[in-house]
């Protein structure tokens, strides 16, 4: 069965409706109805100044016998003291807050890897310019490639978290790096997590003592092609079937092309193409009959 509201349940239900969260709280239309409802039940506030020994919205600030102050005004015990307090009282909290906040606590730890990132891209300078990008790999990657924390511009974030994608190479101890961001983490009061923790060290050998890697080799050098080994910059599927132990590399057929993966204008040449099938062909054949 309804029951019908009353008119104070109905007031205060109206003065639930203002928005007044931040960032963007209606103050204006708060302060209009709570005057509109005193107007209504005929609240009146007088000032007579005439009883007063300083004006009362001056805020006139006297001093002391004792070296304190007195601020007259109207207001100075009932209310607005109150509510200035409470304002002061939150500035005061943010304010110490901000020591050691979470936005401080990794800054070191993103400046140390940004800094890391640079002396490992100047390595990768001194190569040969005509072999830069293919021998990228031998040197550990570092990329920032997540910053998230804070919603609004005057909270002071709680947390604050980063992503890199690091690439670490296999001249690099893959446990020796991860012990070193352990540390880096941990002695800057950081919480770390390692996206595939699990994952281990597994490299191929491409020396000759294995039948099929000598076999590789001999039928591409029985067409004239010279072999480059490189360690590839980006990730790739092979490295799934060596965590079972077995030896895998990649093999790109493509000779005289530009490295443009995921680049713009990323081509090659339909003659490339077609002779890379030819190659794939008879190598497979070799490899199959070794």
């Amino acid at each position: 069965m309804a029951t019908e509201e009353l008119p104070s349940v109905t007031r205060f239900r109206q003065f639930l409706q203002i928005k007044t969260v931040q960032p963007n709280p209606d103050y204006a239309k708060c302060a209009e109805f709570l005057v509109s409802q005193g107007n209504e039940i005929g609240l009146q506030s007088t000032v007579l100044e005439e009883s007063w020994t300083h004006p009362p919205f001056a805020a006139d600030r006297v001093q002391t016998e004792d070296g304190d102050f007195k601020i007259f005004a109207r207001g100075s015990q009932d209310m607005k003291v109150t509510g200035s307090i409470f304002f002061l009282f939150i500035l005061n909290i943010d304010a110490y807050d901000t020591q050691g906040t979470a936005i401080e606590k990794l800054l070191p730890v993103i400046n140390e890897l940004m800094e890391l990132r640079n002396k490992n891209e100047a390595k990768v300078l001194e190569f040969d310019p005509k072999v830069r990008s293919y021998r990228s790999g031998e040197v550990t990657s570092i990329n920032l490639t997540g910053l998230e924390g804070g919603k609004q511009p005057n909270v002071v974030p709680a947390t604050y978290s980063v992503t890199f994608d690091i690439r670490i190479s296999p001249t690099d101890d893959l446990e020796a790096f991860r012990s070193y961001l352990s540390n880096l983490a941990a002695s800057n009061g950081v919480e770390m997590k390692i996206l595939r923790p699990n994952e281990t060290r597994t490299l191929t050998k491409i020396d000759r003592s294995n039948l099929f890697i000598r076999t590789f080799f001999e039928n591409l050098e029985s067409k004239n092609l010279e072999i480059v080994p490189i360690i590839c910059p980006g990730n790739t599927d092979a490295r799934y079937v060596r965590s079972k132990g077995i030896p895998a590399f990649g093999f790109n057929p493509m000779i005289n092309t530009p490295l443009l993966a995921h680049n713009h204008d990323e081509y090659v040449l339909e003659s490339q193409y077609l002779y890379g099938i030819d190659i794939y062909t008879d190598l497979i054949q070799s490899l199959a009959n070794c």
